[in-house]
């Protein structure tokens, strides 16, 4: 769950998009993202619809893992160096990711011409997204940062895509 920060990012979060249209608002299952939503759908009286496109890379065996656990696998050295080709232990590779989750923002561009759609994700999926929309190698997301409650953007026209921000913060 969010803890003090996390909820004081969350409103800024929100606030951020009142000046604005926004037609949907989207999230991942997972509980932190849905408590993220209610935060933003309360400040924007929007209804939230939970996405199982927008939910986070199914790590497989190393779900729940920590990090220093995980230092100790080769395997976890191997998805780290090589995420265009490398696939968690029974979980799901980065190119499924970003099959997923892509697939799911081209339909939300094309149903939404105008107006905002807010999706709530995690690191993992909004990275695979950007790589894709700049056409850059799955093995280059270290060099897209995604912090906890940041805003990425991206704009659609027609099927072109244009990343217009990554990693925005929001001030209070």
């Amino acid at each position: 769950m969010l803890d003090d920060e996390g909820l004081r990012q969350m409103r800024n979060v929100a606030a951020s998009f009142r000046d604005q249209p926004v037609a949907a608002l989207q999230c991942s299952p997972q509980p932190r993202a849905r408590q993220s939503a209610r935060i933003v759908a309360e400040a924007l009286s929007l209804d939230i619809e939970e996405v199982a496109a927008a939910d986070e890379l199914d790590f497989g065996e190393w779900t729940g893992l920590s990090f220093a656990s995980l230092d100790r696998d080769p395997r976890w050295r191997q998805w780290n160096e090589h995420r265009a080709t490398a696939v968690p232990p029974r979980g799901e590779s980065m190119r499924e990711l970003q099959r997923r989750f892509s697939a799911h923002i081209a339909v939300l561009a094309r149903s939404n011409d105008e107006d905002a759609v807010v999706v709530i994700s995690h690191a993992e999926p909004i990275r695979a997204v950007l790589l894709g929309c700049l056409e850059l190698s799955l093995d280059r997301y270290a060099e897209i940062a995604i912090d906890p409650a940041s805003i990425s953007t991206i704009q659609f026209d027609g099927d072109r895509k244009r990343v217009v921000c990554i990693n925005r913060r929001c001030k209070p």
